[in-house]
C-alpha cells in the first residue's frame, strides 16, 4: 500500500526530472544556435563581406532576443517560458560564432588580449547583473529583470552597428 510520503517522494522526484528536462532544453537549443551561427556567420561574410558579415547575426540575435525578453513576462504558461528561455538560448549562441571571429579579426596577434579584455569586461558586467536581478527578485520585480534585460540587448544590438571587425585594435609587428 502506497503511504503519503511515497507519494510525496514520487511526485518529487517527478518534478526533478520535469524540471532536469526543462533546463536540459535550453542548453540544447544553445549548443544547435552555436553551430547554425558558426554556419551562418561564415556564409554572411562571403555574402556581405566582413563587416556586415560579422555584424548580422549580433544584430539578429540581439533584436530577437530583446523581443522575446519583453514578451517572458506575458506567457500563458511554465512550458511557453520554457520554450521562449529556448530561444533566447538558441539566439544569443547564435551570435557566438561572430564574436569569436570578430575578437580573431581585430586582435590578429594580439587574440588573447583581446579575448582577455572581452571577458573581463562580461564577468563584470555579469556581476553586476546578477547582484541587480537578485535584489530585483526579492522584491518580487520580475517584469524588471526582464525589461533590464531586454534593455541591455539592445545595447549590445546597437553597439554592433558601431563595430568595424576589419580594423585591428594594434598593429602586428614582425618578430
Amino acid at each position: 500500500m502506497e503511504t503519503y510520503g511515497n507519494y510525496l517522494q514520487a511526485n518529487i522526484g517527478d518534478r526533478q526530472v520535469v524540471s532536469g528536462l526543462m533546463t536540459a532544453v535550453t542548453g540544447l537549443a544553445g549548443m544547435i544556435g552555436k553551430i547554425l551561427g558558426g554556419l551562418a556567420t561564415d556564409r554572411l561574410v562571403v555574402r556581405f563581406g566582413p563587416i556586415w558579415g560579422r555584424r548580422l547575426p549580433g544584430l539578429i540575435a540581439g533584436i530577437v532576443v530583446a523581443a522575446i525578453y519583453v514578451l517572458a513576462p506575458r506567457l500563458p504558461n511554465v512550458w511557453w517560458f520554457v520554450g521562449a528561455m529556448a530561444a533566447i538560448s538558441l539566439s544569443i549562441d547564435f551570435s557566438l560564432g561572430a564574436i569569436w571571429a570578430s575578437y580573431q579579426d581585430i586582435g590578429g596577434r594580439q587574440v588573447a588580449a583581446v579575448l582577455g579584455c572581452g571577458n573581463m569586461v562580461g564577468s563584470f558586467g555579469a556581476a553586476g547583473f546578477t547582484w541587480l536581478s537578485g535584489r530585483l527578485a526579492d522584491r518580487n520585480e520580475w517584469n524588471s529583470v526582464f525589461l533590464l534585460s531586454a534593455g541591455a540587448m539592445l545595447i549590445a544590438t546597437v553597439s554592433w552597428l558601431l563595430f568595424d571587425p576589419t580594423g585591428p585594435v594594434a598593429a602586428d609587428d614582425e618578430p
